[in-house]
């Protein structure tokens, strides 16, 4: 089994998945009218973070040196997203 693909496969999933959920909360909460909750950025950060982390870790020790970017993605997702959250915690919504 060529893992390689497999790989690019998951982490390629995986970045669209998150881009996909910031979509929706970002335009989803514009079209209702009652604005960005960043404080599910600010956890979906936390989440993605150190699964990004642990990716990047597993890949290294696993599948050697050059399967490191698979992680990046989901690392960089996370980075930004809790960025973005503590960036606005005066806007949060929590409850």
């Amino acid at each position: 089994m060529n893992y390689f693909w497999l790989t690019i496969l998951i982490a390629a999933l995986l970045t669209v998945g998150g881009f996909t959920i910031a979509v929706l909360i970002i335009y989803g909460s514009r079209r209702k009218g009652t604005g960005t909750d960043y404080w599910n950025l600010y956890l979906l950060g936390i989440i993605f973070t150190p699964l990004g982390i642990a990716l990047v870790i597993t890949y290294a020790f696993l599948l050697g040196s050059k399967f490191i970017i698979a992680g990046i993605p989901i690392l960089a997702l996370g980075i930004i997203y809790l960025i973005t959250g503590v960036m606005n915690r005066n806007r949060w919504k929590k409850g």
